[in-house]
């Protein structure tokens, strides 16, 4: 019934809620049959609430079987457009919760505010747990968005409930959805410096290379804030350390601005460059230059000196290759945990494992290696088999120096001085791919003697 104004009406309905609150049963039958019309959905003002509202926030169950049995609209709203669904899970009160299932309340309905039903039930307690539950499994939507945007995986992830978002997940929330910033819920999870919930999001396979209006990525707001842990740990799960924003600045030029040294010293672990310049051709060794911030100078100084040495000596080509060393230098670092692993699913003992059990080994381990590099790596396995023994001593991704294939560049010496000698030239040697030697810069007799011994175990 539409609400009424008259006196009467005003008068009656205030003694309706009255009597409901005090659970008195008798009252309320008499008002209900003698009383004004509808008069059992009338909302009473200032309260805002009709009598069904009174009983569920009391957890009355025998007034709310009551009013149901009277007439009562078991999805009638209040004046905040809320259901006695919604003030139920909004209390936690469980059993009410059963009751009002049982009489088949809608579990789809949004308030004035377009928030579902679950958003009432996402509080940190144990009873708005088993709540949340209960109605994730009679089918409610785990993917509503609000009218600004935010999905329940965002709401968990700004309050940190990390219990009820391992609830929505298990009832198939959507890790990818992304609200009027074009951000994810594991971005906010990263922004709030929420591990926890980052770890959880990550297994539950959210993706890590999603960016937000402005293009920073999840690894890119961890080098803006400084979260140097997660960073390590979005890099481990295939992170990619060097994608551009909108301004084409890196994780590195982030990490330089804000001074954040640890963070820098993880990037240069795998293999970043030093010298990319942004679209405004600034390099992340400008910005440490006009900050004047010695221990960054002196820390990009050296890795770029790293990358020039390793170009000079020909086992790489260019520097954008040189996390290829670094890989190279992790093998040689965990051998024996790997093979180990390896070994576990290596049947046949030929050396070959499956290629999905090959990556969830990296993963496991932690090898500083993103997405996109370990698809280069294994671009060569097309038979769906991945030999761990070629992968450890580099053959799959690094290119070998060999004499047997080389031409002699010829170039006109130049005439020294009268009476002296001309200086001689080296002769660049041309790098090509040799798989059936190991490349003398990652040779390691003792790591292919224990290699050979675990095989034979």
């Amino acid at each position: 019934m539409a609400d009424g104004f008259n006196q009467l009406q005003v008068l009656q309905g205030r003694k309706f809620l009255f009597c409901v609150k005090q659970g008195d049963a008798a009252q309320v039958e008499k008002l209900c049959f003698n009383g004004v019309p509808g008069l059992i959905n009338y909302i009473v003002r200032p309260e805002g609430e009709a009598g069904i509202h009174a009983a569920v926030t009391n957890a009355d169950i025998d007034m709310i079987l009551l009013l149901l049995e009277l007439g009562a609209s078991i999805d009638r709203r209040d004046e905040l457009g809320r259901t006695p669904l919604m003030i139920a899970l909004d209390y936690g009160y469980d059993h009410v919760i059963d009751t009002l299932l049982d009489s088949e309340a809608k579990f789809d309905a949004t308030d004035k505010e377009g928030r579902c039903v679950i958003w009432y039930a996402l509080k940190p307690t144990q009873r708005h747990l088993r709540c949340l539950d209960k109605v994730c499994k009679v089918g409610a939507d785990v993917n509503v968005v609000d009218k600004s945007g935010c999905t329940l995986l965002m709401m968990c992830a700004e309050q940190a409930l990390t219990s009820s978002a391992e609830i929505l997940l298990k009832n198939e929330a959507d890790t990818e959805k992304n609200n009027s910033e074009n951000m994810t819920a594991l971005m906010l999870a990263v922004r709030l410096n929420n591990k926890e919930f980052v770890e959880l999001l990550l297994k539950a396979g959210a993706s890590i290379d999603v960016a937000d209006n402005d293009n920073l990525s999840p690894v890119h707001w961890c080098c803006k804030l400084g979260y140097t842990e997660l960073l390590s740990l979005l890099l481990n799960h295939g992170g990619e350390p060097d994608t551009l924003t909108n301004t084409g600045n890196t994780p590195l030029h982030l990490a330089v601005e804000g001074r954040h040294t640890a963070a820098v010293k993880v990037l240069l672990s795998r293999g970043v460059q030093c010298e990319t310049p942004n679209y405004s051709a600034v390099t992340p060794r400008n910005i440490a230059h006009q900050l004047k911030d010695k221990v960054l100078k002196r820390l990009l100084r050296r890795h770029e000196a790293a990358i020039h040495k390793a170009c000079a000596a020909g086992k790489i080509r260019a520097g954008k290759d040189y996390w290829k060393l670094l890989l190279l230098k992790w093998n040689k670092a965990n051998c024996d945990e790997f093979v180990k692993e390896c070994t576990l699913f290596d049947n046949l003992a030929n050396g070959e494992i499956a290629l999905e059990t090959f990556i969830a080994i990296i993963r496991k381990l932690k090898c500083p290696v993103s997405d996109r590099q370990l698809a280069e790596v294994l671009k060569s396995c097309d038979t769906g088999k991945v030999n761990y023994t070629d992968f450890l001593l580099g053959r799959l991704f690094i290119k070998l120096i060999t004499y047997d294939n080389f031409a002699r560049c010829k170039k006109k010496k130049k005439s020294g001085r009268k009476g002296g000698r001309a200086k001689k030239k080296k002769i660049p040697l041309h790098i090509v791919v040799e798989k059936t030697r190991v490349s003398p810069f990652a040779r390691n007799e003792d790591m292919v003697e224990k290699m050979e011994f675990n095989k034979k175990r």
